[in-house]
């Protein structure tokens, strides 16, 4: 039966159409397969680093317990495995600003000078800090404090106890997530002093017992590059220098795979046992980082 007039056109328009979406979904296709192989390809990159990067902190911190006659400064090491050189730094855990030990003027100076606050509110947040992790009463607890957050609506309370992790920060009345990003990786929650360790401080960690005085900084880590207990700390409030703790470290693992840079971390206490017999307790493991993603300071 021969086709009404026109209709070979319009065959062929339908099947130029299909052929185009036909197209559009293959290269949907296409795209959408691409996307979930360098989404597998980064998963196990990441599982890569953190095996890795656990290893050589494992062996790092052996060698740290038995080198008794090591040098001032951060513990450096190198380790290959599986054709991957992994760098693991070490450093006493008050490099860092203890949150759960830190005292009102060190958190003063955290939020002001690492927060950019202003100083009334970092005085505020000081104080809300300090009451937040200090046991009380009963009558204590159930005072103006604990309103001021039910007023406020916020979801939650006062804990009076220890900040378990860093991330608990944001429960205490006025620490947002802006505040919180600027000073997430300058801080730690595991008692490991009441003062910042210069010779072994991030440079974000030294502006705050600086002030904000970044020349001062700047001096400070030139000279410790060579004299890491001789260079002049005079320059930091005497207020918020501890001495160095050596009970509780921070170990870092970099390894560079397939052109990334990934980071693991791991808070380490030698003073424990750990829950399998180790020789020494884990504290935290924090999630592998790509470096120079989030904040400057682990």
């Amino acid at each position: 039966m021969a086709l009404p007039a026109g209709s070979h056109g319009l065959a062929l328009v339908a099947v130029l159409w299909m052929t185009a979406a036909l197209g559009l979904l293959v290269a949907a296709i296409m795209a959408t397969t691409r996307a979930d192989i360098a989404a597998s390809a980064g998963v196990r990159d990441t599982a890569r680093a953190a095996a890795l990067g656990d290893a050589a902190i494992q062996l790092a911190v052996l060698e740290y317990r038995l080198d008794s006659a090591r040098e001032p400064g951060p513990f450096l090491g190198t380790y290959t495995f599986e054709g991957e050189e992994i760098e693991v730094r070490i450093v006493p855990g008050n490099s860092f600003i203890d949150i759960n030990t830190a005292d009102h003027a060190l958190l003063l100076a955290l939020f002001t000078h690492a927060g950019g606050l202003a100083e009334e509110e970092a005085e505020r947040l000081a104080e809300r800090v300090v009451q937040w992790r200090t046991p009380g009463t009963l009558q204590e607890l159930a005072g103006s404090e604990r309103q001021q957050y039910i007023a406020s609506g916020a979801a939650f309370r006062p804990r009076h106890g220890n900040f378990e992790s860093v991330a608990d920060l944001m429960q205490v009345l006025g620490v947002d997530l802006d505040t919180y990003v600027r000073i997430e990786r300058l801080i730690s929650v595991h008692e490991s002093g009441h003062g910042v360790w210069p010779p072994t401080a991030p440079d974000e960690v030294l502006a705050v017992i600086a002030a904000g005085n970044r020349e001062a900084v700047d001096a400070y880590v030139r000279a410790r590059e060579t004299d890491p207990l001789g260079a002049d700390a005079t320059r930091f409030d005497p207020h918020l220098v501890g001495g160095e703790s050596t009970l509780v470290l921070h170990a870092r693992a970099s390894v560079i795979i397939d052109g990334r840079h990934f980071e693991r971390v791991r808070w380490i206490d030698v003073n424990r046992l750990g829950a399998m017999g180790e020789p020494w307790a884990t504290l935290q493991i924090e999630p592998v980082r790509i470096a120079g993603q989030g904040a400057q300071g682990r």
